[in-house]
């Protein structure tokens, strides 16, 4: 657990997991590449991951979709694919980008007091994600 002498101890929540529409369709895309995607399939594999029947009632055809788009092609709809291939690795880098917690415990170990934050904590994650889209050849 983090500690700072301005707040004691600080508890940052860990990462969220992947949703479970795109677990399963993960999972759906694994067995498709195995040639082996039946119900019966991915339930065993959904089990050995904690997820169950249920799951794949509510989720099923929310990770068929996801897994559908890497698997079909469309030739004639590149803009479409090209913002599908966007959202796909915006939501990848979303998981790589640190909680506002671990942000924050950060910025108070090096004496960033709780009200600074509150104050510039928006404004400098604007600027931060500013220069990196920008270090990253964005114009």
């Amino acid at each position: 657990m983090l500690h700072t002498d301005q707040a004691g101890p600080v508890r940052t929540l860990p990462k969220p997991a992947l949703h479970v529409a795109e677990r399963v369709a993960g999972i759906m895309i694994d067995l498709q590449a195995e040639g082996a995607a039946t119900e019966k399939r991915i339930l065993e594999r959904m089990a050995q991951e904690g997820l169950t029947e249920f799951d794949l009632a509510m989720y099923g055809a929310q990770a068929g979709g996801i897994a559908n788009e890497c698997f079909v092609r469309h030739e004639d709809h590149s803009a479409a694919k090209r913002a599908n291939r966007i959202k796909e690795a915006a939501r990848l880098i979303g998981h790589l980008v640190p909680s506002t917690q671990e942000i924050c415990a950060a910025l108070q170990s090096r004496s960033f007091t709780k009200p600074e934050l509150d104050d510039i904590l928006p404004d400098a994650i604007a600027s931060a994600a500013d220069a990196f889209a920008h270090a990253g050849g964005a114009q």
